[in-house]
């Protein structure tokens, strides 16, 4: 299995995606595809290669500035896919990295925490 990497695009709206075979995931950038399910569908495979591979331990660092309701949407699959990886005893985390002037950004952070069984870290960055 290899390291996933995917450059973001600002023409097609598309994040960077930066997933190491180690456990370290990053999702980075805007994510406004025209279709997230679409985009996302590799890394969702990628994934759940990745728990096959039993990593000492795999976090997911949320570094987004925006992201459209269709993205929200896959990201709640990706959560629920760590959830899912936590119940079959791998050690899992989120860091929700926010921008300290973006209460929003926080606060959507704060809500997927209470929508899976995961930790979440919430990290304000200048």
């Amino acid at each position: 299995m290899n390291d996933l990497i995917i450059p973001a695009n600002p023409d097609s709206k598309t994040p960077a995606i930066d997933f190491m075979v180690s456990g370290n995931l990053k999702i980075s950038g805007e994510s406004i595809p025209s279709n997230p399910v679409l985009f996302y569908e590799e890394v969702r495979k990628w994934m759940e290669n990745l728990s096959k591979t039993k990593p000492n331990e795999i976090v997911l660092t949320m570094n987004l500035n925006y992201f459209n309701t269709s993205s929200s949407k896959v990201f709640y699959s990706l959560f629920k896919l760590l959830e899912n990886f936590q119940n079959e005893g791998l050690n899992v985390k989120v860091i929700w990295l926010h921008d300290a002037s973006d209460g929003e950004m926080l606060q959507t952070g704060i809500d997927y925490s209470t929508m899976v069984k995961i930790p979440f870290e919430m990290v304000e960055v200048n």
